[in-house]
């Protein structure tokens, strides 16, 4: 990036649960923020279409053009290879020839973390990405890896989560010697599957400051800063909380309601779903382990949560996440025995 530039972010504007007509209003809100530059990424009939609907003029916005998007339902390695002017792929092009800053997706999870790794390439050390992020608003500085991206991970793939996870608390929270839990269903040390339990000797023979297990009850806590586990069960454990969020939310609303007036009613009940749900002030999930900034959304994500995900994008550039990332990761791996990993 330039010195004086606008950081320079790239919208995957065809993926999502809506597409163009979520993607692309939110990008409009943040390039009028004069802190980024948006380019979209996408069709440039349906882009061009949808940015009709605004106005524009004068703002930080330029169009790539794109074929076509890797859904879901697809193998994600095979359908890049099949597609390689998808608009993921596209994106990831942009951030490898610093044409762009970062990009910011709201589509096909695995899709991304694939092309990602093909096309930017792994950080010294990391044989796969991973996706992490704050689990609850009431822990905000507590960030879960994996949240879904690795479903059978190996114990030797746990510690380099717990690796990722410690060098991105300490560039993005500025925490030092961050401390390290992980997530079993006790806290002694001879709890759990055979993963956690092989994970945890390993962890053990590493200089990174491990606390040893944790159990879910003790997430909301904020008691340790990185807490590891499988994609498996990180998905699922996310998408409990916001199942139990959402279903709290409109009970509470209802119930306070018969007692305070619908506004003040509906503020308290937000308040209380902000605290115990997914901080969706970050509005997606960096990847960790690429070389290059990949900011991952909900699919069901509408403009407030693609715009929270550009400033996620924006606020990563900003830290020089992955430079300190990088010097974080040289520091803990020279401590650790690698030898016994």
């Amino acid at each position: 990036m330039t010195i004086g530039a606008l950081p320079r972010i790239a919208i995957d504007t065809m993926g999502g649960d809506f597409g163009p007509s979520e993607t692309i209003p939110a990008a409009i809100e943040s390039a009028k923020s004069g802190t980024v530059a948006i380019i979209l990424v996408g069709s440039p009939d349906l882009i061009k279409k949808e940015l009709a609907k605004y106005s524009y003029d004068n703002l930080p916005i330029t169009i790539i053009p794109s074929d076509g998007l890797i859904t879901e339902t697809t193998q994600p390695v095979q359908a890049i290879k099949k597609n390689p002017n998808a608009s993921i792929v596209i994106c990831n092009e942009l951030v490898k020839r610093k044409d762009a800053d970062a990009y910011v997706t709201m589509g096909s999870t695995g899709a991304a973390l694939a092309s990602s790794s093909m096309i930017l390439g792994l950080l010294d050390n990391i044989d796969r990405p991973v996706l992490g992020g704050v689990l609850l608003e009431c822990a905000p500085h507590s960030i879960l890896v994996d949240a879904g991206s690795t479903i059978d991970a190996r114990p030797s793939q746990l510690v380099n989560f717990a690796v990722l996870g410690s060098a991105f608390v300490q560039a993005f929270f500025g925490i030092n010697n961050p401390k390290v839990a992980l997530l079993s269903v006790g806290s002694e040390n001879n709890k759990g599957n055979k993963q956690v339990k092989d994970t945890y000797g390993l962890l053990e023979k590493t200089n990174i400051n491990f606390i040893g297990n944790i159990e879910g009850h003790e997430l909301p806590f904020g008691k340790a800063d990185v807490i590891v586990c499988d994609g498996f069960t990180g998905n699922i454990l996310l998408k409990t909380v916001e199942g139990i969020g959402s279903v709290l939310y409109k009970e509470l609303a209802n119930e306070i309601g018969k007692h305070l007036p619908e506004k003040k009613a509906n503020h308290i009940a937000e308040i209380i779903f902000k605290t115990i749900t997914p901080a969706d002030k970050w509005g997606g999930s960096p990847i960790f382990g690429i070389n290059g900034i990949g900011i991952v959304g909900h699919g069901r994500h509408k403009q407030f949560g693609i715009r929270n995900a550009i400033n996620t994008a924006k606020l990563s550039i900003d830290v020089n996440m992955i430079e300190i990332m990088e010097n974080n990761l040289k520091r803990i791996r020279d401590k650790i025995k690698v030898n016994e990993i």
